[in-house]
């Protein structure tokens, strides 16, 4: 039930991942849906959507309903606006997309053949989406429970991201997705997330195993 956090919605490839708690906590902290994560959790993996004017959950109709239900809203749509925006990206400085397999992007962007020594950039076009997408549902604990020190604030500029890119030497489509993902959907804080909120505690394990 991903409701209780024993769900771990992950790629491996690019090592993010996510669980229905930790979004929930991400987006109370946000701000984004101001509602406690216990409550908020129980309506992002159901036919539930969000109304930012009233502040209310609401029931999502399939047929004739406007909006997306929640889990689409604000889990996968950040997600796949990051795919998007580095792909557009990579064709606008001559790289051809990998992570589209077709010749055609999302958006209708004919790709172009591969470059040789060019890179992405922040400042790249197509990159201005990614870090609109990165302001939403970003579950790192440098976020979600920042600290004084706090080294992984979300970028909110192209020089912020930049600084990042360059620091982890992230030119590529696949560097860039990975860098960014790893960093603030983490894969391994995902899955130990997922441990805590439904592992025994380590006194009724030693009882009982």
């Amino acid at each position: 039930d991903p409701i209780k956090g024993n769900v771990v919605f992950a790629s491996a490839l690019h090592g993010w991942g996510f669980t229905i708690p930790t979004l929930a906590r991400s987006l109370f902290k946000s701000k984004t849906v101001p509602l406690k994560p216990p409550l908020l959790r129980q309506y992002l993996f159901g036919d539930f959507k969000y109304n930012a004017e009233s502040g209310k959950v609401l029931i999502w109709k399939q047929s004739g309903g406007s909006g997306e239900p929640m889990f689409a809203e604000f889990a996968l749509a950040p997600l796949w606006e990051i795919y998007e925006g580095v792909s557009q990206a990579a064709v606008s400085v001559g790289m051809k997309s990998e992570l589209f397999t077709d010749s055609t992007m999302g958006n209708g962007t004919r790709q172009q053949k591969k470059s040789e020594h060019v890179k992405i950039e922040a400042s790249t076009s197509g990159m201005e989406l990614v870090i609109s997408a990165l302001q939403i549902g970003s579950t790192s604990p440098s976020v979600i429970s920042p600290q004084p020190n706090n080294d992984a604030p979300l970028p909110k500029t192209p020089q912020e991201l930049q600084l990042i890119l360059s620091r982890l030497g992230a030119g590529s489509e696949s560097s860039i997705v990975s860098a960014v993902l790893r960093r603030y959907r983490p894969l391994s804080d995902a899955i130990l997330d997922a441990v805590c909120e439904t592992g025994p505690s380590p006194a009724e394990a030693t009882l009982n195993y």
